[in-house]
């Protein structure tokens, strides 16, 4: 992959790290974690969202997670689960980190020091089915609630089910909703997302005046005890896997203020024999930073993403077309956004 130019509409300081982009408002980048993410090749299975651990941790603690054979998952082999990991009420500063053991991934998942926090991860399942939870200095409740699972990839030819293609990111929806209420929104078939798709990534921007959380879910009836994003006041973002209801997916607001929620499509995962899937195969990398404390003005920034770390080299013979990035936000001169 070539490397991307960054711009922005005001200078401020970037930390971009492969493998998914997210940003955050009013946030210093140092406060704010770089993403414990892999992605597998295999196919996904969606789900809606269920919960594998609801749980107060002591400092550093650390616990091992069955994600095998529970709470709907099969038995068989897992390559990865999809998840989003909520954090709230910490002591103080704390990292947490996901994988598959034995030793925790030197990147957190999510750092936190008292508000709720969430993060989206795709976490390696170990070949004893389970994953690893590893706490930092502070007494922290975690939520664990698992979106979707991925096999291996070995799928009949004439079956795209599961197959994901990278989307253009367009705004399918932007909805404004009161505190407590829920609003049922088209997915499939809307911008260039298709009607095969039987899920997909999401990228969720929220604009609020207090914290809160939002629960997105295929139906309303799933939606219970559902947290997939812990929202900030001001402007916050973060990724989602959202199996799809017939082509919709029901969003919740569970703050007490309003909240303004951008929801855009990055990726959609076919359902059945899709003829439009591009048939990407999704590769485990180990979270590395592709970009630290660069000055990003008007004029943008290349940002390489070939050949660090996991990522294969543009010259080899089947180069990386697609990466997924979280940025980090720090000291902007402006408000504004990054493109």
């Amino acid at each position: 992959m070539r490397a991307r130019s960054v711009r922005s509409s005001s200078a401020m300081t970037l930390v971009a790290a492969l493998l998914f982009g997210v940003g955050s408002h009013g946030v210093r980048a140092e406060d704010r974690a770089e993403p414990s993410l892999v992605v597998p090749t295999g196919r996904l299975h969606a789900m809606a969202p269920t919960t594998l651990i609801s749980s107060s941790l002591a400092p550093n603690a650390i616990r091992t997670i069955r994600a095998a054979g529970a709470h709907g998952l099969p038995n068989g082999r897992i390559r990865a689960v999809a998840l989003t990991l909520t954090a709230s009420g910490a002591s103080g500063p704390t990292r947490v980190r996901l994988g598959d053991g034995p030793a925790p991934p030197e990147v957190p998942t999510l750092i936190t020091a008292g508000p709720d926090r969430s993060a989206f991860a795709i976490v390696p399942v170990s070949v004893a089915g389970t994953i690893k939870l590893w706490n930092g200095a502070a007494a922290v409740h975690v939520l664990l609630q698992v979106t979707g699972w991925f096999s291996d990839g070995a799928v009949s030819r004439s079956n795209t089910a599961g197959l994901f293609t990278r989307l253009a990111g367009y705004r399918i929806a932007s909805p404004t909703l009161a505190p407590g209420s829920e609003k049922r929104i088209r997915v499939a078939g809307v911008q260039d997302v298709g009607t095969a798709a039987s899920a997909v990534l999401l990228r969720i921007r929220t604009t609020a005046r207090g914290t809160g959380r939002l629960a997105m879910a295929p139906t309303v009836g799933s939606l219970k005890g559902a947290s997939t994003l812990a929202y900030a006041t001001g402007n916050d973002t973060d990724l989602a896997l959202a199996k799809l209801a017939h082509g919709f997916v029901t969003i919740a607001n569970r703050g007490s203020h309003s909240v303004k929620v951008a929801v855009a499509a990055v990726g959609r995962f076919s359902s059945g024999t899709d003829p439009h899937a591009f048939g990407d195969g999704l590769t485990v990398v180990e979270p590395v930073g592709a970009a630290a404390s660069q000055v990003v003005g008007t004029e943008g920034v290349p940002v390489a993403t070939a050949g660090i770390g996991d990522v294969p080299a543009q010259a080899v013979s089947a180069p990386p077309s697609l990466v997924l990035l979280r940025t980090a936000v720090g000291s902007p001169t402006a408000t504004g956004g990054l493109v």
